[in-house]
């Protein structure tokens, strides 16, 4: 890697990471008690698609990290502290893989994920908890199904060099964010889902978590679409500039692609 290049990305790293930090402290968008649309998440897919899956992930870990301990989160936002990185990865999985790759790693964390939400206390077993059980994985199962035509399109539109211009749909990428701030959401359900996280950290018992999985369900995925719109917007200006060509070039390039 050229030292040109070197420093473009240690820029790039430093200003996504910052401005993850900076987006997550500012005051969310409230649309029902004790529920807000905070675009982190959304932004964690814009690392992603800038700076591919591993770097991507290590960016959006240490503004996770950063955001934690200037809020005080604390004990309550620990376990959720991976969420965004593993956003930026599987984003970045999707954008610079290839397509094989993109449909098995997908498809394998979301089966696994949903296996772990079924087998978990709240829904155990589903056939009796079936109300909660349909709320909790109904846009968990729409984010993999829109995932495979998603994931085609972009395969017909997605730059095999780096020096080619590309115009990134609006609808395709708004899609492939929506599949990764459902992935996002659907990690943190998981890790809430089990007595060590909802009891030990919470104090709550696991009545008053299928309570909440009850409450604001279908409130969540207008959260994601609204993320996923901002994550789109940017992206899709961004493809416009030439910065992901620069981004793309060299042996970075080489490095976050298998093509």
């Amino acid at each position: 890697m050229s030292d040109d290049n070197f420093t473009y990305k240690t820029v790039l790293v430093a200003l996504t990471a910052s401005l993850y930090v900076v987006i997550s402290i500012l005051p969310g968008i409230p649309v029902a008690p004790g529920v807000e649309i905070q675009f982190e998440a959304g932004f964690a897919v814009v690392i992603g698609f800038l700076l591919g899956p591993y770097i991507g992930f290590l960016t959006a870990l240490l503004g996770s990290i950063i955001s934690w301990f200037i809020l005080g989160s604390g004990l309550f936002g620990l376990p959720f502290l991976f969420n965004p990185a593993v956003n930026a990865l599987f984003i970045g999985i999707i954008f610079y893989k290839k397509h094989k790759t993109a449909l098995i790693s997908v498809t394998v964390v979301y089966v696994t994920l949903i296996i772990l939400q079924l087998i978990s206390p709240p829904l155990w077993p589903p056939t009796v908890y079936w109300p909660e059980t349909v709320a909790v994985l109904y846009d968990k199962v729409l984010g993999l199904i829109l995932f495979y035509p998603t994931i085609y399109a972009y395969r017909r539109i997605r730059p095999l060099q780096p020096t080619k211009p590309v115009e990134y749909s609006f609808l395709i990428i708004f899609l492939i964010a929506l599949v990764g701030n459902i992935l996002d959401n659907f990690l943190g359900t998981v890790v809430f889902s089990y007595p060590l996280i909802y009891n030990g950290i919470f104090g709550m018992s696991v009545e008053t978590v299928r309570f909440y999985f009850l409450l604001y369900p279908y409130i969540y995925i207008l959260i994601r679409a609204a993320q996923s719109i901002f994550a789109a917007l940017i992206i899709t200006a961004i493809s416009k500039t030439g910065v992901i060509q620069k981004t793309l070039s060299g042996k970075f390039y080489q490095i976050a692609s298998d093509n």
